[in-house]
């Protein structure tokens, strides 16, 4: 029987018009730390193999996330041993399981509504009551559930200390920013309601960080981020930096409105005007919702090039 590819990656003609330009444009790296059980490695394995087929399969897409849920329980499992030198008991449910880890620190997520979500997942792919597939809607998994196994092998304590030190500079910041800033930087100033830390990094030379800030963007009920428009935030990496505040401002060139003198008093104006009408219309709530995913996109990103940077699978 000749394999074709299912009709379903003919709408991506141009990303997956042959095998190997679908494996390049649409099978995940899913980068796993050397440190990883060899057991999960020989499982990815496998949900890699079965992406691959679902060029010619569709529906394998959802036996490769089933099988991925399955192998983050085992990942858990595998990595409790490790730590207690004790098999997790058989009828114990997996909630409590997730939760041990939880509550221990072991993942830079921690709401436990987001482990509900994964586990009822697991769930619903362990005990079907009809058939239904998900296919590409379903990818986001694949770099979820390889974070979380990732984030068993990380060191906790270094991690709470990083999420320390992010949470302080983020209240000081938050504090700038609270009723709009400005903030300066070498060939442009900026009008900004937003900004905080997304990353922090220590090395021998000093604290590097991820750090973002939203500009004003034009208020309309039409607001939303066009193909092609300047997405109206930035993302700036700030290498061997030391945050001092004082006066209302920060040493990054941030200050609070109240530091805007009177001969720019037009600034300040267009600034509580601004924050005013974004504050009584919830549709724009939605559009900074939709921008803080994008943001998060940078994050995730310089996380796993810092935290997993030499341990990966492929």
């Amino acid at each position: 029987m000749k394999l074709e590819r299912h009709s379903v990656w003919s709408i991506y003609d141009d990303r997956a018009d042959n095998l190997e330009k679908f494996i390049e444009n649409f099978v995940p790296d899913m980068k796993l730390r050397m440190d990883v059980a060899e057991d999960v490695i020989k499982a990815y394995k496998v949900i890699r193999g079965l992406l691959i087929h679902s060029y010619y399969e569709y529906e394998f897409v959802d036996v490769a996330v089933s099988k991925l849920l399955h192998t983050f329980e085992m990942a858990l499992k595998i990595r409790h041993k490790d730590l207690t030198n004790e098999e997790w008991p058989e009828k114990r449910p997996l909630a409590h399981l997730i939760e041990l880890f939880r509550n221990g620190g072991y993942f830079e997520i921690n709401h436990k509504d987001f482990f509900d979500y994964v586990r009822n997942a697991r769930n619903a792919f362990s005990h079907p009551r009809n058939h239904s597939f998900g296919g590409i809607a379903l990818f986001h998994w694949f770099d979820t559930i390889t974070d979380l196994i990732n984030d068993l092998y990380e060191d906790v304590g270094k991690r709470r200390n990083r999420l320390e030190q992010i949470r302080k500079l983020n209240e000081n910041i938050r504090e700038v920013v609270n009723k709009g800033a400005i903030i300066n930087l070498i060939t442009k100033k900026h009008l900004i309601y937003e900004a905080g830390i997304l990353f922090l990094e220590e090395t021998c030379e000093g604290t590097n960080y991820l750090f973002y800030f939203k500009r004003l963007f034009e208020l309309n009920d039409k607001a939303e981020l066009k193909q092609g428009q300047k997405q109206p935030f930035q993302i700036m990496e700030l290498k061997n930096f030391s945050f001092e505040f004082v006066n209302d401002g920060c040493k990054i060139g941030l200050f609070s409105i109240s530091k805007i003198t009177e001969q720019k008093e037009k600034e300040k104006e267009r600034l509580n005007d601004w924050i005013a009408e974004f504050q009584r219309n919830s549709h724009y709530a939605a559009y900074d919702s939709f921008l803080g995913f994008e943001i998060q996109k940078y994050y995730e990103k310089k996380r796993r090039e810092v935290i997993h940077s030499e341990h990966f699978f492929s």
